[in-house]
């Protein structure tokens, strides 16, 4: 990945997020015809706009321990 950051979030995601990472990355680069590095990094925030508080989940191990919000 060009983009370390985009890498070192990512290697956190759970595997669902991964998946919808990895799909997301995959349509942009291929039916958008973006370069790699940036379908990466725009299917990143895809993912923080759609799921939050998953992803910071996922990233943030303060937040693991919380409870999430209904």
């Amino acid at each position: 990945m060009a983009y370390e950051i985009v890498g070192e979030i990512v290697a956190c995601l759970d595997q669902d997020l991964r998946e919808a990472w990895e799909e997301r990355a995959g349509i942009l680069e291929f039916e958008a015809g973006l370069q790699r590095e940036m379908a990466e990094a725009i299917a990143l925030l895809m993912l923080l706009k759609q799921y939050p508080a998953r992803v910071v989940r996922s990233v943030d191990p303060a937040a693991r321990k919380k409870k999430p919000r209904p």
